[in-house]
């Protein structure tokens, strides 16, 4: 392995590739925020329906994120769906765990960043096994396993 047992750094990331795709494919399955609201600005149409000012429109990201129409077998977690060179081409707005235009996560990229340092470092140093009762989605308008993710640690000898 590239890292030898070190923590990871930034400049690691782009020799990681596998490590994005694992993790954009959980945010696909389990999205940060489930659910996003957005108030019209100007008359529209959407699948027939008039849109007007002042209506509140909502998106159901975790809808998108499983629907057939967008996803070959969408229940499945199958990190290979992202790589980026044999990958399915997708629309910019099928897959969006931090939203997306002017109103997308600011921190994005940084929590990107953060989540693949953080579980590169811990998977070459720990092996974890489901432990407890399995999590269970919850939303409101982000989404929350409960009663929590229970994991059993074990480091590498």
């Amino acid at each position: 392995s590239r890292l030898c047992g070190r923590i990871a750094q930034a400049d690691d990331l782009p020799h990681m590739p596998f490590i994005e795709q694992i993790l954009d494919e959980a945010m696909r399955l389990y999205p940060p925020v489930g659910l996003l609201a957005r108030t019209v600005m100007a008359e529209d149409e959407l699948c027939g329906r008039r849109m007007r000012p002042g209506d509140i429109l909502f998106l159901p990201i975790w809808a998108l994120h499983r629907h057939e129409m967008w996803w070959e077998r969408p229940t499945l977690f199958d990190p290979d769906r992202f790589d980026a060179a044999a990958g399915p081409k997708r629309d910019k707005y099928q897959y969006l765990p931090f939203g997306a235009g002017p109103r997308v996560c600011v921190g994005a990229d940084f929590a990107m960043m953060q989540a693949q340092i953080i579980l590169s470092t811990l998977i070459q140093k720990f092996r974890f096994r489901p432990s407890g009762p399995p999590p269970r989605p919850v939303m409101t308008m982000t989404v929350r396993p409960e009663p929590g993710v229970f994991l059993e640690v074990q480091p590498f000898e």
